[in-house]
């Protein structure tokens, strides 16, 4: 539930595997706290589709640093609404390939 996730520490989430990433629902993913985010690792963040980046606050992608962004798919980010895009930082989009870019432009 997305109340049994918000109560995980970071070191918790930390420690998910990417097979328990990739089953979390949107309002799972809606529910992490920006500091638990920054703890998923860039193999946790490429398993990640696009139902579960639906549920990423703006705050919550701001907290994600360029490594996680450069592992995030190219499927994943062409789910994301023009709000999340928006909340891109320079430094993210940066570190997006042309591949990824692509899939938001």
């Amino acid at each position: 539930s997305s109340t049994g996730i918000s109560a995980l520490t970071a070191a918790q989430v930390a420690s998910l595997s990417a097979n328990q990433v990739s089953g979390l629902g949107a309002a799972q993913v809606a529910a992490l706290a920006a500091a638990q985010l920054a703890q998923l690792t860039a193999v946790q963040i490429s398993a990640l589709g696009s139902t579960q980046v639906k549920g990423l606050s703006s705050s919550g992608i701001v907290a994600l640093s360029p490594t996680q962004i450069q592992a995030l798919t190219p499927t994943a980010l062409h789910a994301l609404s023009s709000t999340q895009i928006a909340a891109f930082t320079t430094t993210q989009m940066q570190a997006m390939s042309t591949t990824q870019f692509s899939a938001i432009a």
